[in-house]
């Protein structure tokens, strides 16, 4: 737990935070956060109770300190706000088609058809290729989030180093990709 808000804790709940032999862990059943103690005595649950709320609580503001600078940190990456607004400019176009009847899966459909809307002026993938920070953010991302556990893990500490510790998205991209090829030969970008 970050100092500051292990400061914010009572004396109780700091006591029960250092002890050795009590470990915490806050994770998500998908709709709830819930707090998970292991090494605590059962008879001694009812006791501690409220200091185990003021913990959790505690961890919840962390969790949603982070990520608040993460995504701070993710929008001050140059490309990623453009990326973005090029994304939805992109589904707003796509939605509007829909909305005027046009079917883009049909196999009569004609791109050129003048009566079609005009397509946004910017694409996701011509920022990206204006922007190799973005490119490589988007990237390490798109690891992140595979299904495969090892390649995952790998995505994740490149993304952790970029939004945690200020790595260059680019250098920690060709670090990730290098870390691949050595654990995951199979694996390609």
């Amino acid at each position: 737990m970050e100092k500051i808000f292990f400061e914010k804790l009572s004396s109780e709940a700091k006591a029960l935070w250092l002890n050795q032999n009590i470990k915490f862990n806050l994770f998500s059943d998908g709709e709830t956060d819930l707090l998970a103690v292991y090494g605590l005595n059962k008879k001694d649950q009812d006791a501690v109770l409220p200091y185990l709320k003021e913990i959790k609580a505690a961890l919840l503001a962390e969790k949603e300190w982070n990520a608040k600078r993460r995504e701070k940190r993710r929008e001050s990456i140059p490309g990623v706000r453009e990326y973005r607004a090029a994304i939805e400019a992109l589904r707003e176009w796509q939605d509007q088609i829909e909305e005027e009847g046009f079917d883009i899966e049909a196999d009569d459909f004609d791109p050129s058809d003048p009566a079609l809307p005009a397509k946004p002026e910017v694409l996701p993938y011509m920022v990206l290729n204006l922007f190799p920070e973005a490119y490589a953010l988007m990237t390490i991302e798109d690891v992140a989030r595979e299904s495969n556990q090892k390649i995952k893990e790998i995505g994740n500490k490149y993304l952790d180093a970029v939004l945690d510790d200020g790595m260059d998205p680019v250098e920690a991209r060709k670090q990730m990709e290098k870390s691949l090829k050595e654990n995951c030969p199979y694996y390609e970008i």
